[in-house]
């Protein structure tokens, strides 16, 4: 995860060096709120992929089978 954050700062901070900071940090937030967002929401989207394990709560995962 640290290196496609690397290369956003980058991109953001190529347009802040030609204009002002705070005109480049805004297009930059308002990108990240939406990464943020879309991959959020495919996380929930892989979450409901997954089979269910009968008797189980959403969400909650069944305890590992313990080998005597």
């Amino acid at each position: 995860m640290a290196a496609p954050q690397g290369v956003g700062a980058a991109l953001a901070g190529t347009p802040a060096q030609l204009i002002s900071p705070a005109a480049a940090m805004t297009p930059t937030a308002a990108g990240s709120v939406a990464v943020t967002l879309a991959l959020a929401a495919l996380g929930r989207r892989e979450e409901r992929r997954r089979p269910a394990v009968s008797g189980a709560r959403p969400g909650v995962l069944p305890a590992p089978a313990v080998d005597d």
